[in-house]
């Protein structure tokens, strides 16, 4: 018996201190897992790069249609129609409105936090990618997973909504913090989609966005806008970046956050698409790009 344990575990070697494991599956895919078994192979921390980091956050392949959360079958890229004409790299800066709170065990000890509503300035650079093999999507360190999906969605609904092929676009989002502040700030979460996704086909159609306006709601692949949590609070973000209008999705206008946005001076306005967002952000009509 002990003869046997001893050659098992010459033949299936696993080192104790991996923590992540590459595990060939028959279809020809890779398993990643926590815990190594027959035939997997372990991964050195020191080779995984940073979830987040300028350097390393394609979120894409080059073959855009391979992404980790595939559009549904319903939605098409003909990419063939859409404009690839070069353009020269274009910057916006959009006002996103968010919600933070504290976890249930922090409350369950009598911790509050009365100040939840909070706004970001999110600056985004959009560049022509010459040799098409793109989209290549980019983010500071500041934005964690779920806010990287959102951003991913808005490229590829500003790219549908402005007929120009994805694939050569590269696009950088940056939250611009102060030095002292730069370590302790992420951001999360599906509700800055729609302004992200307004900041990109501003860009791709040259059109100036209201310096006056805040944004949240999430970016569906159909140009939907889908509804997020906590909007009340996010009036209060968007007062504190001094701006008069927060643009909510439909249905989420409610009687209370119409007041509230009349005692701050504010107004709110509601979308359904994002054709409908672009019109009020920019007072031009959605259209082809160039």
């Amino acid at each position: 018996m002990w003869l046997l344990l001893f050659v098992l575990a010459v033949l299936i070697p696993i080192p104790a201190s991996a923590e992540l494991f590459r595990c060939p599956q028959p279809d020809g895919a890779e398993l990643f897992t926590d815990h190594g078994t027959a035939g997997c192979q372990a991964v050195p921390s020191e080779d995984l790069p940073p979830l987040s980091s300028v350097e390393n956050a394609r979120i894409f392949s080059a073959a855009p249609t391979t992404t980790s959360s595939p559009m549904p079958p319903t939605v098409q890229f003909p990419y063939a129609s859409f404009s690839r004409n070069h353009f020269p790299p274009r910057q916006r800066t959009v006002a996103a409105v968010l919600f933070s709170d504290l976890a249930p065990s922090a409350k369950a000890h009598g911790f509050s936090k009365p100040n939840q509503g909070d706004g970001v300035l999110l600056q985004i650079t959009v560049h022509h990618l010459a040799a098409g093999h793109g989209p290549i999507i980019l983010s500071d360190a500041h934005f964690r997973y779920d806010i990287q999906l959102s951003l991913r969605d808005a490229v590829l609904a500003a790219a549908q909504a402005a007929q120009y092929d994805p694939r050569y676009l590269e696009v950088r989002v940056t939250l611009p913090v102060a030095v002292a502040f730069d370590g302790g700030i992420s951001l999360d979460g599906p509700s800055a989609g729609l302004a992200l996704a307004l900041a990109v086909t501003s860009a791709l159609l040259d059109d100036p966005l209201r310096a006056d306006l805040c944004a949240t709601g999430a970016i569906h692949p159909d140009l939907s806008i889908g509804h997020v949590g906590a909007v009340e609070q996010k009036i209060s973000g968007c007062h504190l970046l001094q701006r008069r209008v927060l643009m909510v999705p439909t249905g989420q206008l409610s009687f209370n956050l119409d007041v509230k946005a009349r005692s701050l001076s504010m107004s709110v306005s509601s979308v359904a698409t994002l054709a409908e967002a672009y019109e009020a952000a920019t007072g031009q009509p959605l259209r082809r790009a160039q």
